[in-house]
């Protein structure tokens, strides 16, 4: 079971902190699924957006999957293990995903595996915890590299902008090793890492993308290769990128408000210019947000409209991550 406190005020402790020095949770949005057969690496490495070929076993990649035209299906960090591809995705994108996935499996030899008993664990902070919980004897691993140990995953796989130890294995091992860290470290929040991600300015595919959003333009360079040569996507990729052809881009949102939801229009003297997708109340920066917007207002501190039901809020174009 996910870890979680229902708390929407900011409390003395949660000010004191931008990012928790130690915090953890078990993720209940995310599916593991298993990936087997001989083509497994070549068909992934021709269907996502990051080297995949180049992976060796103890690695770990995130990586889009992308319509030909680059629009966003889901993300997807992958584990290589020598005799399998481990897929950590959201639970709701696996569906589209799957479909589309088996859309171009023709005489592929691959096979995918849904793995509802296992569950995935994010660990920010200090990253000795497991050594102190007595789970990792030896030197925590590499960034964007995981090791091996009693059956479970253990990863350096940096998460909402901030490093992160991510451990992958049965749900109810999980759960035992929260309690066992429970003395050193809080459980994280839905609502407090959904305030780390949009401080560091990190998009959620499926929140703040739609079916027609491109991958340059939620500012996911990071899970994309520049160099792998030929995937699904990749020439609209491509001239995206050479051409300066992204006439739309995720942005931040100071909003002058005590409160706000999003969902709702970005406009410019009447005009719409983008949606508010993500908000979080900060610590540092107040009440903010993050929204995919036109061209016009990227310039920082441009002043835009947030118009909900209750009326017009004032905004501030923000850089991101936030400052």
């Amino acid at each position: 079971m996910e870890q979680t406190r229902v708390n929407p005020i900011v409390t003395d402790s949660e000010r004191s902190r931008s990012a928790p020095e130690a915090g953890w949770r078990i993720r209940s949005t995310s599916l593991v699924v298993r990936v087997t057969g001989e083509d497994r690496v070549t068909f992934f490495h021709g269907i996502c957006s990051n080297d995949i070929k180049g992976m060796a076993p103890g690695g770990i990649v995130y990586a889009l999957i992308l319509t030909d035209h680059a629009h966003i299906i889901s993300d997807v960090h992958v584990w290589a293990q020598a005799d399998a591809l481990w897929l950590e995705i959201d639970r709701e994108l696996w569906p589209a995903t799957q479909a589309h996935l088996e859309k171009f499996l023709v005489a592929d030899d691959v096979e995918f595996q849904e793995r509802p008993e296992d569950a995935v664990m994010e660990l920010l902070g200090d990253p000795a915890w497991l050594a102190r919980a007595g789970w990792l004897s030896e030197a925590a691993p590499a960034p964007n590299q995981f090791t091996l140990r009693d059956g479970l995953m253990i990863g350096n796989s940096q998460r909402y902008g901030h490093d992160a130890c991510c451990v992958i294995g049965p749900r109810d091992r999980l759960e035992a090793l929260g309690t066992r860290l429970q003395p050193s470290g809080v459980a994280l929040t839905e609502a407090e890492c959904e305030r780390l991600r949009i401080e560091a300015g990190w998009a959620r595919v499926g929140q703040d993308t739609n079916e027609r959003t491109l991958a340059m333009e939620a500012g996911l360079e990071r899970a994309i290769s520049f160099n792998k040569g030929c995937y699904l996507g990749q020439e609209t990729v491509e001239r995206a990128t050479s051409r300066g052809g992204v006439k739309r881009r995720l942005m931040g949102l100071r909003i002058e408000a005590a409160a706000c939801a999003p969902g709702h229009s970005i406009e410019v003297a009447g005009r719409a210019v983008g949606q508010l997708t993500s908000v979080a109340l900060s610590p540092r920066h107040g009440l903010i947000g993050l929204g995919i917007v036109q061209q016009a207002v990227w310039a920082p501190g441009t002043e835009v409209t947030i118009v909900s039901p209750d009326g017009g809020l004032a905004a501030r174009i923000s850089e991101l991550p936030f400052q």
